[in-house]
C-alpha cells in the first residue's frame, strides 16, 4: 500500500468519525431535551397528585364542619320546639329555669361548633401552605 492511499483512507476514516461525532451530538441534544420535558410531566403529574389529596382532605374536613353543625342544630331542635321557646320566653311569663336550661344548651352547641371551626381553619391553613 502506498502512502497516498493510506492518507486517503485515514482522511476517510477521520471523515466518518467526525459525521458519527456530529449525529451523537444531535442526538445527545435531543435526548437532554426529551428529560427534560419527561421531568416536566413527572412534576405534572406530582402536582396533580399533591393536588388531590389535599382536596380529599378538604372535603373530609369539610364534612366534619357539616355533621357538627347539623348535629348542632338537630340537638337544638329535639331539646326545645319553636313552640316550647315561644311560650317561655313571652315576656309575661319568663321560666328562669327554662331561660338557663335553653342558654346552656345553645351555649354548649355553639362551642363545640367553635372547636370545629378551629380545627377547619387550621387544617386549611395547613394544607395551604402544603400546596
Amino acid at each position: 500500500m502506498t502512502l497516498g492511499i493510506a492518507c486517503a483512507k485515514i482522511n476517510k476514516a477521520k471523515d466518518q468519525m467526525r459525521r458519527v461525532q456530529r449525529d451523537f451530538a444531535a442526538q445527545l441534544a435531543v435526548s437532554k431535551k426529551l428529560m427534560d420535558r419527561m421531568f416536566y410531566f413527572d412534576s405534572l403529574k406530582k402536582t396533580a397528585a399533591t393536588l388531590t389529596h389535599e382536596a380529599a382532605g378538604l372535603l373530609e374536613t369539610t364534612k366534619k364542619l357539616e355533621n357538627r353543625l347539623g348535629d348542632a342544630k338537630r340537638e337544638l331542635e329535639q331539646d326545645f320546639s319553636p313552640a316550647e321557646i315561644e311560650s317561655n320566653l313571652e315576656e309575661a311569663e319568663i321560666d328562669p329555669i327554662f331561660v338557663l336550661d335553653y342558654a346552656e344548651k345553645l351555649w354548649e352547641s355553639i362551642d363545640r361548633v367553635k372547636q370545629i371551626c378551629i380545627v377547619t381553619v387550621k387544617d386549611c391553613v395547613a394544607r395551604k401552605k402544603r400546596l
